[in-house]
């Protein structure tokens, strides 16, 4: 809508209610009955409402400060229940992720991690724990859920690497995905797809499509025609129910969606930390 303003509508695009603000992100409730909404009243204060679907009247709201000022906002589901996270994203002066809840008394939230400079989370399926980057320290870290007590995190890395090629293939991205099997999907910095395994803390392999291997970073950026890395084809990936959806980056130029059952996927992992090393 214009002016970021908020609206809701029927699939056959007929406008049932609109509500006038500076709204940011907007999601859902897990049984659709209710939406979050960010909404921005000035560069350090946000206004978190919930309204009903249906009609949008206002059921709670909740007043939060924006610490850093200005941040990006990204509001995010939880498996298994109604509460939701919101990020606050400053670049380097900071991450803060809240969890939203709804209590008897109205909206309620709570700082997830004061301790550290943390990402929105990749939830395992379940919603008992969660896997996410410390962004500070550039390692991973495992936390039970809800009470967020820290169950593993990756030691800092001792910078021995061949070339600084092999230590940028180290560097995390920010693209995490918690598997039914208790395994991580990680991406590196080069948005390369890793399996990663939370018990040791430790990358176990790469994953890609047949036919969408990782490419020669000069073939996405040509200016970087002296850059050996490689360069994923697939930008980011997300569940759909049984399905895993990856979409393609800006090496194509219309976005393609590769769609593969999470089981599926699951045994050619199995297949491939198997296989015979020759």
């Amino acid at each position: 809508m214009e002016n970021a303003a908020m609206g809701a509508g029927d699939f056959t695009g007929r406008l049932l209610w609109s509500k006038a603000g500076a709204y940011v992100c907007v999601l859902f409730s897990r049984d659709g009955g209710l939406i979050w909404s960010v909404d921005r009243l000035d560069e350090e204060n946000l206004r978190i409402s919930l309204f009903h679907s249906g009609d949008g009247t206002l059921a709670h709201s909740l007043d939060l400060e924006d610490p850093f000022g200005d941040s990006a906002l990204r509001l995010m589901d939880i498996p298994g229940s109604d509460a939701v996270t919101l990020e606050l994203a400053a670049g380097q002066d900071g991450i803060s992720v809240y969890e939203l809840f709804i209590q008897q008394d109205g909206l309620c939230s709570r700082e997830m991690f004061p301790q550290g400079c943390y990402l929105s989370p990749a939830w395992h399926p379940d919603g008992s724990q969660l896997f996410t980057l410390e962004n500070d320290a550039q390692v991973y870290a495992c936390f039970s859920y809800p009470a967020l007590e820290l169950l593993e995190e990756q030691g800092l890395n001792d910078g021995d690497y061949d070339d600084e090629y092999e230590e940028e293939d180290h560097y995390p991205g920010y693209g995490m995905l918690y598997l039914q099997n208790g395994q991580v999907l990680t991406q590196n910095t080069n948005e390369r797809f890793f399996l990663f395994d939370p018990e040791t803390m430790a990358r176990i392999g790469e994953w890609a499509f047949a036919g969408y291997e990782p490419v020669p970073a000069s073939v996405v950026f040509p200016s970087l025609d002296d850059d050996p890395s490689l360069y994923s084809q697939l930008q980011s990936c997300e569940r759909v129910g049984s399905l895993l959806i990856f979409r393609t980056g800006s090496l194509h130029d219309i976005t393609h969606l590769l769609m593969i059952e999470e089981a599926a996927l699951q045994e050619g992992i199995g297949s491939m930390l198997t296989r015979p090393r020759g």
